[in-house]
């Protein structure tokens, strides 16, 4: 009877596992103005990654709609990100790049 139990929890285990979604933005080019991972859609995330290329001129910041080159959280060029799991609104995340800087977003759909 044990074993019947130890099998019956090992498949709904299995089965009650979520299929991981992974999903990527276009590439974001620097106008040197805040602007919205995903402006005017809802767009939800367990965890993101932002990330800058090598190539990058400048730093990027990232943080609420009020980022700016003085104001939230700095990225440098050939660096990146972690947003930590939760439930991430990508609209309500706001990255501000030097004109013509490129910024990769990756994360998984809620």
């Amino acid at each position: 009877m044990n074993r019947l139990w130890l099998v019956l929890l090992f498949a709904l285990t299995c089965f009650a596992q979520q299929v991981s979604v992974l999903a990527t933005l276009p590439d974001i080019t620097g106008t040197g103005a805040a602007v919205a991972l995903t402006p005017g859609t809802h767009t939800y995330a367990r965890w993101i990654q932002i990330s800058c290329p090598v190539g990058n001129a400048g730093v990027v910041y990232w943080g609420d709609s009020n980022v700016s080159a003085s104001r939230g959280a700095s990225i440098s060029a050939g660096g990146g990100k972690f947003i930590p799991y939760g439930v991430n609104d990508l609209s309500t995340i706001y990255v501000f790049a030097t004109t013509g800087d490129i910024v990769k977003v990756t994360y998984q759909v809620y």
